[in-house]
């Protein structure tokens, strides 16, 4: 039972760095595309 929800804890965290990636990524291609 607590490795079940270490488990999926675990891919939140995954599921939100993802997120944070993308997101960084998207800024840095529209600051690429604005200042260029």
């Amino acid at each position: 039972m607590l490795q079940g929800r270490n488990e999926r804890r675990i891919v939140t965290m995954l599921e939100f760095a993802w997120l944070c990636y993308a997101k960084i990524r998207k800024v840095k291609y529209v600051l690429n595309r604005i200042t260029s």
